[in-house]
């Protein structure tokens, strides 16, 4: 149920019970009614509101008082952006040089709110770095230094910027854990998907040439925990949102590890740029590649790989699957996705008829796993399960759903991951150059080609 749905619910009892009359059961009932509704709502204010508020205070911190270093990675990249205030920190990407990227990156975060499957997304913060200034602004708060920074990074641009979205997101521990958050996040706090594995003793067997900077030591156990405690709620949010919306880099290294207040964890997807779309879901084409420019070219989500994939969407889910209304999100994404600057018609109706299919689909068979329903209504992802499986491009994580499907305790996994490393390396030692080493030190995993087949 979406915030204003419970909202008008509400009130809609209320009035009612105002007007009319009732027996002490029928007032008992409409009670009790009333404050799961009414808790309902609080529950889904809080999620999507307090990411958002975290930020804003983040970037409301007096200059004296916090920093704001800007990182670009390589010169095609855009500015990231490090925001601290004392113990907070944030986590700004911004996107400035294509205008329907950063648009696209908008309403793919507009929806999942719209949709109810709101916290799996990093918020959009559009405010933070409006371009649309004729002089370099004054700096009172970091805020106003990010967007100064911004300011001087793209006046010289070529065509010149005028829009610029950013994302944000907060470290990977907000409540200041001592615990896996702790360990599995690098110095400033974060973590994502690809690096909380090679963080830990096997990660490292898997890539020995990575460089990670971690706060500490975290243990291949602690990894595990973190999958097996990762929330179904918001896994089955994610992967919704990914077949809705056609997700093509939903990868390791673009879901943020996020401990969760009351236990647990959720991933939170990032660079939600290749999204929407008028492609055919059974012909994308699958890449392995750092970068690829073809249409139609896609990376593999790996949430389908996640242990929780397996299992169907709780009730609670299909009900509100069942209560969308397909034309009301085509309209919604008619009147925002634009393609130069004309709307997205196209992408708008192909995003409704997946939400259609959705619907027939879990109607015909409620009982659907969540990786069913995505290969039903992308078949891409079915075909190509086994080759990005044999690329180790999701990891560990397809050899964790198997045991998890099979029942096989983890700990004989993890040693015979163990040794089936070691014996790879010494195999290779003195038969490869010191290039070859070099290309096959920056994955996920050893190498593609290393990866049991």
């Amino acid at each position: 149920m979406k915030i204003q749905d419970a909202t008008a619910k509400c009130e809609e009892v209320l009035n009612w019970m105002k007007e009319g009359s009732w027996s002490p059961e029928e007032a008992d009932d409409l009670s009790k009614v009333l404050l799961q509704m009414q808790e309902e709502v609080a529950k889904k204010s809080w999620r999507n509101g307090v990411e958002q508020e975290r930020i804003s205070q983040i970037l409301a911190t007096p200059i004296e008082k916090g920093e704001v270093t800007m990182i670009q990675t390589h010169k095609h990249s855009a500015m990231v952006a490090v925001v601290e205030a004392g113990s907070d920190r944030a986590v700004v990407k911004c996107r400035g040089q294509y205008p329907d990227k950063s648009r696209r990156e908008v309403v793919h975060y507009k929806l999942a709110e719209y949709l109810g499957l709101d916290g799996v997304v990093a918020p959009i913060i559009t405010t933070a770095v409006d371009l649309k200034i004729s002089s370099r602004p004054s700096t009172n708060n970091l805020k106003d230094v990010l967007q100064r920074e911004l300011f001087d990074f793209y006046s010289g641009a070529a065509p010149p910027v005028e829009h610029c979205s950013a994302e944000a997101f907060i470290a990977c521990n907000p409540w200041e854990s001592t615990g896996i958050a702790s360990a599995l996040s690098n110095e400033k706090g974060f973590c994502d998907l690809q690096s909380a594995f090679l963080s830990t003793p096997l990660g490292k067997l898997a890539d020995e040439g990575n460089t990670l900077l971690l706060s500490s030591t975290p243990t291949d156990y602690d990894f595990i925990q973190l999958i097996e405690t990762t929330s179904q709620e918001y896994l089955e949010k994610l992967i919704l949102l990914n077949i809705v919306t056609l997700q093509r880099d939903g990868t390791p290294v673009n879901l943020m590890v996020q401990e969760l207040n009351g236990g647990g964890f959720k991933l939170m997807a990032i660079d939600n740029t290749r999204t929407f779309g008028d492609l055919a879901e059974d012909k994308l084409i699958l890449s392995l590649e750092e970068d690829d420019s073809r249409f139609g070219s896609y990376w593999y989500p790996c949430s389908l790989a996640m242990p929780g994939a397996l299992k169907p969407l709780s009730n609670t889910f299909l009900k509100e699957v069942a209560a969308w209304s397909p034309e009301d999100i085509e309209a919604f994404l008619t009147r925002h996705l634009t393609v130069n600057n004309m709307p997205d018609t196209a992408s708008a109706a192909k995003c409704a008829r997946r939400v259609e299919h959705i619907q027939t689909l879990l109607k015909d068979d409620p009982c659907l796993s969540l990786k069913q329903l995505a290969y039903k209504v992308v078949p891409s992802w079915e075909a190509d399960w086994n080759v990005v499986c044999e690329a180790g491009e999701l990891g560990p994580l397809p050899d964790l759903q198997e045991l998890t499907e099979t029942g096989e305790p983890i700990s004989g996994w993890i040693q015979e991951e163990r040794d089936y490393y070691k014996q790879e390396r010494m195999k290779m030692i003195g038969s490869i150059t010191g290039a070859t080493a070099a290309l096959l030190a920056g994955g996920w995993v050893l190498s593609r080609f290393l990866r049991k087949q």
